[in-house]
């Protein structure tokens, strides 16, 4: 084949990555190219010039730049940190699929054979993986990800009928992923503005409490804030169950060890 050829083959396929969110797998890279018997030292240059393009290769073992690591570290909590490199390390016990086997086995799974899908499972978890450090420290925790995206996992492999399982699945976990950080970004947007009406009640009252010298009704509260007397009432009860904790001792560590929230990531690793 001549250079430019296989230049306007390397244009195409970066045009079919960007189609599919900037992603590709191993296995469509070795198919597209079927027909030329690369080496493995040229694939490797094939999946360098592709992370130059910003099309990520799953699958592939990419040298990390040192600033990727560093951005990594800083996204990480220290424990999470921490979980993270355990999951890892079980994960390198997985032996990983060939091609060949990837296929043969997702053919199977699709089919209805438990124990081929199991294993396809198995193989997937470090995709996984990879896909939640790509939405580390975005206010969910990584194991809380990894869970997502496991349990998303699962679910396409008892959805999947035919065609290429990955394109399939991986999808679906990035979706899943991303709703987890949609939600709890909803939750925390949810409780500042809370925290800022609960903070205003506060001057208010506090402010009322001086001109009557005594302390404001609800309806008082709600005419001065430009609120129902329900919506006071349910800003009061937040302030003092927050209170109520503060002042159990909880808030402050005492009780600690026996509020642990424990979770798991879908595959039986647990994480606080």
């Amino acid at each position: 084949m001549e250079q430019g050829q296989f230049i306007e083959l390397l244009s195409d396929l970066v045009k079919i990555g960007e189609a599919q969110d900037n992603r590709l797998t191993k296995e469509e890279i070795s198919r597209y190219f079927a027909d030329l018997d690369l080496a493995e030292e040229q694939m490797e240059l094939l999946y360098q010039y592709l992370a130059a393009n910003k099309i990520l290769v799953e699958g592939a073992v990419m040298p990390a730049r040192q600033e990727e690591s560093e951005g990594m570290a800083a996204r990480l909590e220290p424990e999470a940190e921490r979980y993270l490199e355990q999951y890892l390390e079980d994960l390198a016990l997985i032996e990983p699929l060939s091609e060949s086997e990837s296929s043969a086995l997702t053919e199977a799974m699709a089919a209805g054979n438990e124990a081929a899908k199991q294993r396809v499972i198995e193989s997937g978890l470090k995709r996984i993986c990879d896909l939640a450090t790509e939405y580390a420290g975005r206010g969910v925790h990584i194991g809380d990800l990894i869970q997502e995206g496991n349990m998303a996992l699962l679910e396409a492999a008892d959805r999947f009928t035919k065609g290429d399982f990955w394109l399939f699945s991986l999808p679906l976990a990035r979706e899943a992923m991303l709703e987890a950080i949609e939600e709890q970004s909803g939750q925390d947007a949810i409780g500042e503005k809370i925290a800022v009406r609960a903070n205003r009640l506060m001057d208010i009252s506090a402010e009322l409490a001086k001109e009557l010298e005594r302390e404001p009704t609800a309806a008082e509260l709600a005419e001065r804030l430009h609120m129902t007397e329900e919506e006071v009432r349910d800003i009061m009860k937040i302030s003092l169950d927050v209170i109520s904790v503060a002042d159990s001792g909880l808030g402050a560590g005492e009780e600690e060890g026996h509020h642990h929230h424990h979770h798991e990531d879908g595959c039986g690793h647990e994480h606080e």
